[in-house]
């Protein structure tokens, strides 16, 4: 009768001679390929319906849209730490302003309003 650690050690016997064997082969790690780079503390991401993503930056202030075809634009800035960002099935966008203690919502055209402040980090 086969128990946990007998079953074990019988997989890892297998799996060793089928890797001396040739049957099973080491696989080669991909290189990384870097589609992006110049974001300052990414700390939020969300798609819309398009497929645009939108990308919330700390660091800089800033919402960041990567468009389909990858072209990058600045959607929204003057932001105070945005540290969140979600949309909702109508496009509106949310940004959470960590240093503001704020939430503001965003038209897919970029306008801003403030709906929810007084929030304590």
């Amino acid at each position: 009768m086969f128990n946990r650690r007998t079953m074990l050690s019988h997989l890892t016997l297998i799996a060793a001679a089928a890797m001396v064997s040739g049957i099973v082969t080491k696989a080669n790690a991909a290189e990384p390929v870097r589609l992006w780079t110049g974001f300052s503390s990414p700390v939020g991401m969300a798609f819309d319906a398009n497929r645009n993503l939108f990308i919330a930056e700390w660091g800089a202030g800033r919402v960041s849209r990567i468009a389909p075809d990858g072209s990058r634009t600045t959607f929204a800035e003057g932001l105070s730490g945005p540290s969140g960002l979600t949309i909702d099935k109508d496009g509106s966008i949310y940004v959470a302003s960590y240093s503001r203690d704020e939430i503001y919502r965003f038209t897919s055209s970029g306008d801003r309003e403030t709906i929810i402040t007084g929030l304590a980090t």
